[in-house]
């Protein structure tokens, strides 16, 4: 797009422009004041390890390699990597919301604006620019996706439908939730009487070549599912309460108070998924032919990727969802939420009805960045006083996983770190990471004189990094070893990893 025709777009579309810049400042603001956590440096260290990738998504990862890839190449052009995983979402996060400005003019006009502040101050969607991982990319492909998929639906192109099948196999190399939203815009469309007639074959084709495509990564994907790894996914059955638990944190707060006390959310996503259904309801005669077909394009695509998740779930056995799996869902559910706040009530019910759902929004903001800075565990000020402080030859002993990566690939990266032998599935989850220094018994802890030791559940004391002897530490965690012997201890000394993570100890 030209300047002149930018400046054009600005002119005509006032409302539009301001909430796009909201929603730019958004995605940017605070970008990397808060710690780098688990899941990015996971990211972090495979996108930057010299060999082995491909066995390292296997092992390490639950989803497709496709950003990986994409951080392989980006990272190098960043002297801070952390930043560079960050920009990347952020850049994504805001390519999608005109995307979704064009999605909300051609399926429910009356509705944009609404729909467009909703999206652009939704707490889950600048939480997903925000983070290191594939989750902003994975909602910039599904938002292309059904853009695309509403284009083919009024008028087919050949061109087009290359490029929706372009857009796929990205997203279906990006996250294994994208199948789902595959799947439902598919069946959207073959529901429609005008478009079945005209268009069946090519697009049964289309999406059978698209699935045909990911046969090839089939089998990795056996081998993440039988992981060690797979088993400490923080999953949860798809019930009821989950639903609206996801509804309710894509409408207001994606950070740790949601996560911490998720009844209030579930709550806030009863009450939106029931003024979406009243408004609706108010409003079904009052819509036209077109937004009639728009509604139902949205209420389809909600219901049948969760519909195909449980389904998913029966046949697994097991849970495998979570919230942030559906951060695609909100891009059908504001366009009808704005509606139905809109048509809820005339004149200054609706008004007030909209003004609450605004104010909502904007609450959720509120708490995300305020969750952010109050709840942070400051791994860089840390490191710090840390090198200030204590001898670099102090090893570093990590009682829980959660944070061992952060601290080993890019706080402490110089520093010798060992993962406490105690949780044997902790300890395997962080055995293949490159670079590992291996594993340490207590037996081998007690032998040390001083050591550091990294605690993020706070299970021995009240402090997340505490100093001592071995046998201190282990006599606070209650832990009696053998008596330590002089060949465990020269050959836990003789054991340093190297700062590069594709390095072997």
């Amino acid at each position: 797009m030209t300047l002149a025709r930018c400046r054009d777009w600005v002119r005509r579309n006032p409302e539009a422009a301001a909430i796009l810049a909201l929603g730019a400042v958004l995605r940017c603001l605070w970008l990397t004041r808060l710690s780098l956590w688990s899941d990015e440096a996971s990211t972090m260290v495979i996108a930057q390890a010299g060999r082995g990738t491909w066995a390292l998504v296997r092992a390490r990862e639950s989803s497709p390699p496709l950003h990986y890839l994409l951080m392989r190449l980006w990272l190098p052009l960043w002297s801070d990597p952390l930043l560079g995983l960050r920009t990347f979402s952020a850049l994504c996060g805001i390519a999608t919301l005109p995307l979704f400005w064009a999605f909300c003019r051609r399926l429910l006009p009356r509705a944009a604006v609404l729909a467009f502040f909703l999206a652009a101050a939704s707490s889950l969607w600048i939480h997903a620019s925000q983070t290191g991982r594939h989750y902003a990319l994975f909602l910039l492909l599904a938002m292309t996706q059904a853009l695309l998929a509403w284009s083919l639906r009024e008028a087919w192109s050949n061109r087009r439908a290359l490029l929706y099948a372009a857009v796929a196999l990205g997203g279906i190399y990006t996250h294994y939730y994208y199948h789902l939203l595959l799947l439902s815009l598919g069946c959207s469309l073959l529901l429609e009487t005008r478009f079945r007639a005209r268009s069946l074959g090519p697009w049964l084709a289309l999406h059978g070549v698209v699935w045909l495509a990911f046969m090839p990564w089939v089998p990795s994907l056996l081998a993440q599912r039988h992981a060690a790894f797979s088993g400490l996914l923080l999953s949860e059955r798809l019930s009821p309460g989950l639903v609206a638990h996801a509804f309710g944190t894509a409408l207001c707060d994606a950070g740790y108070l949601g996560l911490a006390v998720p009844g209030w959310t579930r709550a806030l996503g009863w009450a939106a998924l029931a003024l979406a259904a009243a408004g609706l309801w108010r409003a079904r005669r009052g819509l036209t032919q077109e937004e009639r077909a728009a509604v139902r394009f949205c209420l389809l695509n909600l219901a049948l990727p969760l519909a195909a998740a449980a389904a998913l779930e029966a046949l697994h056995g097991r849970p495998i969802c979570q919230p942030r799996y559906l951060v695609f869902l909100p891009m059908f559910f504001y366009p009808l939420l704005a509606l139905a706040a809109q048509e809820l009530c005339p004149g200054a019910c609706g008004r007030a009805a909209r003004l609450l759902l605004a104010t909502t929004a904007a609450g959720g903001v509120a708490a995300y960045f305020t969750s952010n800075i109050v709840i942070d565990p400051r791994l860089a000020q840390s490191s710090v006083l840390i090198r200030r402080a204590l001898d670099r030859r102090v090893p570093v002993i990590h009682w829980s996983p959660l944070e061992y990566a952060p601290w080993r690939y890019y706080y402490l990266p110089e520093r010798a770190h060992f993962m406490l032998d105690l949780a044997p599935a902790g300890a395997a989850a962080s055995w293949d990471w490159p670079g590992y220094a291996g594993r340490i018994t207590p037996r081998q802890l007690a032998a040390l004189p001083a050591c550091l030791v990294i605690d993020p559940e706070r299970r021995l004391s009240s402090r997340r990094i505490s100093f001592g002897s071995g046998a201190r530490i282990l006599e606070r965690a209650g832990i009696r070893p053998p008596p330590p012997t002089p060949r465990a201890q020269s050959r836990l000394r003789g054991r340093s990893p190297s700062a590069r993570p594709g390095s072997r100890p």
